[in-house]
Parts: C-alpha cells; structure tokens; sequence
C-alpha cells in the first residue's frame, strides 16, 4: 500500500527511446545502470549556453540534463562530464529534437573489419563520426518522441526551478557476449531476411538486386535512417514492383532480389544467407522431419537455389534521400563494369563515384563480393564521394527527404535492373507507393493512406516504426517484411489458378495466396532467412543461444536485457520519490521473501517431524 501511495506521487510516465547497453567480443558499450534509477532537477542546455561559466562551480544538487539533439557532439558531452561537480550529481541526458545534426554518432568506418578490401588505416567513409556508439557512460541517454518533449517543454513551463525528471531503465547484464548469453543476461543481435524471385524456371544465370532494410544508432529504436536505410530499401520495393507484368521467359538473365536484416553490425543477413546457401547441415531435426531444429530453420527456400547457378552481378542502392544522380561504387577489379552502367537515363544521371574510394562503401554486397571474388558489382548511391554531411548515420533521422528524388532514384534502378536481365519491357515505378512508404517509415504508418489500405483491419502504429533489427525473435514478421511480402506478392505471382478469392483465408488450404488485382488464388517466390553472425546459433528445441564461434574476424554483438523504460516528469518536492519507491519496494520485498522462506521451512520441519 505504501509503495502504491508513493508510486502515485509520480507525474504520468511516457514512452521513450533510449541508449542501451551492447555487448561485443571483449566488454561492453552504452550506460552503466543502476537499480533505483535516476532522478533530478532539469537543467536545460541550448546552443546559446556558456557550458564552462555554466558549470564553473560545483552544482548544489542532482540533476538531468535537457539537451538537443544538435549539441549531442562527442566534444560537447565530454566537456560537460569533465566539468561536471560532483560527478554523481549528473543524473543523465534527455535529448530533445532538432533539425540541425550534421554529424554522426557512429564510427569512422562502419565495418571496416568486414570489408571486401582493405582500406588505408588513416580512410573513413563517415568523416563526421563520432564514434560515440562506443563509449560506455556511468548514467542513462532518453529520447522522448516529439509529442512528449511538448509535454516536458509545457512541464518546465509550469514548474520552472522546481521541475524535475525520475529515469528508469535498468539492464542487469555484465562481461561480454559470452558471460551474459550464459548468465542469460543479454540476447543476440539478430534479425529476419527476405528474398524472391521474379521466375519459377531456373535460369543459370541471375542479377541479384538487393537493399538492408535495418538501421542502428545511438538511439537504435528511435533511428529510422531516413536517408541511409529507409530511401534505398523504399526505391528497390517500389523498383520491384513496377515489374509487375514481365513476361519473364523471355528474359535473358533471371532477376533475383533480396532484403537483408542486421547489416549494420557486421553484415549478419547477407552473410548468413550467403553462408547457408553454400552449405547446411542440419543437427537436429523436428519429429517430421520438416523443421530442422538446430540450427533452427522453417523455411528452406535456400536450398532450391540450384548449386550450380551463376550469381552472375549484384546491385545495390541505398542512401537517395535527396539524390540528383546516381554515383556508380565498385571495388578496383569491378571498375569496367561499373562504367557499363553509367549514362543518362530518363529519370536521373548515373555516373562512377569518386575513383580514388578504396572500394565500395559499407554494404551488403561486400559478402557476396567475398563470397564470390568475381561477381560483378555495383552500389548505386546519390553521394560520389564519402557520406554526405546530412545522412545522420548513427543519430535519430527525422531527415528532410525528398519523394520525387526517391523515386527518380528508384526508377533509374528499374530501368537498369531491365537492361541487365535482357528485358524490352519498360517498367514504370509508381511514385504513391514511394512518398507513402516514406512518409510512413519516416513519420508514422498511420500518416501513410497506402499503408491503411494495405492493412485495413489492424491498428497501425501512430509514431515512428525504427528499422532496427533488435535482438533475434526467430521467423517473427514485422512491418517491413510484411511490406515486402504484401507489396510483390502481385509482382512475383505465378501459378496463376482459377480459384476465387478476396482474402488469403480463401487459398490457404491450397497453400497459396489471393491475389487481390486478380482476385485469384496464386503462387509467389519469397522466402525468409534468420539474420544473425556465425558466431552464433540457435537450438529451437532448447530455447537457447550458443556460442559455435568465438572468432575475432565475426560479428559478437549481443543487446543487454532491460525493464520497460520509465520516464516521469516530476516536481519538487517529490523530486527523490522515484529513488525512496523503488527502495521501500525492494525492502517490503526482501521482507515478504524473508518470511515466506521462513513459512516454507517450518512447513518442512512440521513434515518431516
């Protein structure tokens, strides 16, 4: 009842997204925890604030730190740490929304160690990095959505000196990847690839047009990576989709396509997909012999890709936010090729990227470079040199985009996707489907018409859906996947039959699909594959991770089990609440715990005796 009483001296808590703690080969990076949270008065930082005169004297009590985005420099937050007294007394950062980053929060060579090539030591793609995604802070990161920050605007508005802020989000994990997987602490990063086909007759020799659709940063559930992630998974769907009448026996080259999940920590989806298709083995099958229980795998599409097919090229696009051409990247021995696809087509210019680039930029077509050392090869993207100053990568990306230049990006694509294949067929991207999808992944899904058509009988999400691949939740579909599943099951469709229908529910017991523009139930080519490292599997059967290799040259990332994150506006004098709740909580608890071990035991003893 006290612990009720107390928890109502509280103001309401609201969402937010967070910096957590991730786990790799030797520790681990992110914030340091602690039971009882974080509370303090606010102390609000702009651009306009003399951060020496401000915090020249020792501070006279705990405090939270209003911050925004803009001024979340590596310089920036280091100096206020350094300057900070008495150190305990910084009680954590709430960051506010802006539109004035410049800069990223990542590291100077996203992947470098898994590279295709080998770069100059002193060479960074991202030369606005400030690798502060690597750091480890002794107190907590929250990001509120923009709704919550006009609630915490109005909150310091009404209580100015005495209002405050109670942070919770508590992660128990300790040591690296392994110690915490055995402490059952901490889970894989891992996520959900999807691939298809455009023609169920085998062909040798296949383009491979592929795109990740995952983004992490330093707020990894709040980092849509608008321009980076989003716009190239956005322009290869709609791409795909304006193929939609092909008749694809007539093609000289069979088109295949790809969205790979987890790229961003170590190229998991393309390297796992990559890594089965050329060798699986099943430990443990299911009684029926229809699941392969470890390594756990439901869908075998893999396997029906024919061991003797010629991955023949793989396109790429990504980062067309705001693209006015598109710059053709290669590695060194993919430089004639890339000059083939070079030119001007009726939507925007392609030309080759800078040729002083070492190779091609973090991507997933560097595990099928490695893979396949010969495979031609191109990254189409609307920067020509390194990443341009606006891409955010690493950092929250409310990114001003723009649809036409998306979808000029995206028909440039399809047209060149076309040539490669052999195809006469002119394929028109549709610009809907692109501002919509767009508009949904960068605002909310529920802004998006397109997106309530799609799905008429589910509540969409309101805010922001993150691209973040999020630890490993098995053959789990999320928005992105069913986007792609519902968006080119049209365009993939074959076995056309003359079953009637309106819903799936009508062809499920024939095992196919309804075609809504056909009314029809029909067949199409996709398939899912888990997306986590090598380092790694699964055993469905145990419900458990294990660890199969610990070398230095794969993946190690494992995401730190937390509580729901707390975050309450708070005024004095109630400012210390959220501490004295938690610690009345846990005394009552121990107490409660004390005398049912007590109960238990004489129980024992009455009858045993």
């Amino acid at each position: 009842m006290i612990f009720l009483l107390l928890q109502g001296i509280l103001s309401q808590q609201f969402a937010a997204d967070f910096l957590f703690r991730m786990h790799n080969h030797e520790s681990w990076v992110g914030p340091k925890t602690k039971f009882d949270g974080y509370s303090g008065r606010i102390l609000q930082i702009n651009e306009n604030t003399n951060i020496e005169n401000l915090l020249s004297n020792k501070r006279p009590y705990p405090e939270v730190i209003v911050i925004p985005l803009g001024l979340m420099k590596d310089e920036i937050i280091n100096k206020i740490i350094e300057l900070y007294t008495p150190k305990p007394y910084l009680q954590g950062f709430v960051v506010t929304n802006d539109d004035s980053v410049d800069y990223s929060a990542d590291v100077p060579f996203p992947n470098r160690q898994y590279m295709s090539y080998t770069a100059p030591d002193d060479f960074q793609w991202n030369p606005r990095a400030t690798s502060m995604v690597q750091h480890i802070y002794d107190f907590p990161f929250i990001y509120p959505p923009k709704a919550e920050v006009e609630n915490l605007e109005a909150h310091i508005k009404k209580y100015g000196s005495k209002a405050g802020i109670y942070i919770r989000v508590y992660m128990l994990s300790r040591g690296n990847s392994k110690k915490c997987l055995k402490a059952s602490d901490c889970q894989m990063v891992g996520g959900l690839s999807m691939y298809g086909s455009f023609n169920e007759n085998y062909n040798k020799s296949s383009v491979w047009a592929i795109a990740n659709f995952d983004s992490f940063g330093f707020f990894p559930y709040a980092h849509v990576g608008a321009d980076y992630s989003i716009s190239g998974f956005v322009s290869l769907l709609a791409a795909l989709q304006s193929f939609q009448n092909v008749d694809w026996s007539k093609a000289q080259k069979q088109l295949r396509f790809a969205f790979f999940d987890g790229e961003e920590l170590g190229f998991l989806g393309s390297t796992k997909f990559l890594t089965d298709l050329e060798k699986f083995e099943c430990e443990k099958w299911d009684k029926e012999k229809t699941i392969c229980m470890k390594p756990y795998r439901l869908d075998f599409g893999f396997q029906s890709i024919p061991k003797d097919e010629t991955f023949d090229t793989v396109i790429e696009i990504k980062s067309v936010a705001n693209a006015s051409a598109l710059y053709v990247h290669t590695n060194k021995n993919g430089r004639e090729f890339g000059k083939t696809l070079v030119g001007t087509s009726s939507a925007l210019p392609v030309e080759m990227a800078d040729d002083s680039l070492p190779g091609v930029p973090p991507s997933s077509v560097n595990s099928f470079i490695k893979k396949f050392p010969n495979i031609k090869h191109a990254v189409l993207t609307g920067y020509q040199g390194t990443f341009p100053a606006n891409n955010r990568y690493g950092m929250p990306s409310e990114v001003l985009y723009n649809p036409e230049a998306v979808t000029k990006a995206s028909q440039t694509l399809a047209d060149t996707l076309a040539k490669l294949c052999g195809i006469t067929y002119k394929p028109v991207v549709n610009q809907t489907i692109v501002s919509e999808l767009m508009l949904a992944f960068v605002n909310a899904p529920a802004d998006s018409q397109y997106i309530k058509q799609l799905f008429p009988t589910s509540n969409v999400p309101t805010d922001h859906v993150s691209l973040y691949a999020g630890v490993y939740n098995q053959y789990t579909m999320e928005m992105k996947h069913l986007l792609v599943r519902d968006i080119l099951k049209e365009s993939t469709a074959f076995n056309i039959t003359n079953i009637p229908c309106t819903a799936d529910a009508n062809c499920s017991e024939y095992g196919l699909s309804c075609s809504i523009s056909r009314n029809k139930c029909v067949n199409y080519t996709m398939n899912l594959h888990p997306a986590y490292s090598n380092a790694f599997e699964y055993d469905d059967d145990e419900w458990e991770t294990t660890v199969v290799n610990e070398s230095l040259e794969l993946p190690f990332d494992c995401e730190a089990n937390w509580d729901s994150t707390e975050l309450h506006f708070i005024s004095l004098p109630s400012l210390y609440s959220g501490r004295v709740t938690v610690g009345i909580g846990i005394l009552l608890w121990v107490l409660l715990s004390a005398l049912l071990s007590a109960f238990w035991n004489y129980n024992m003893n009455f009858l045993q005796s």
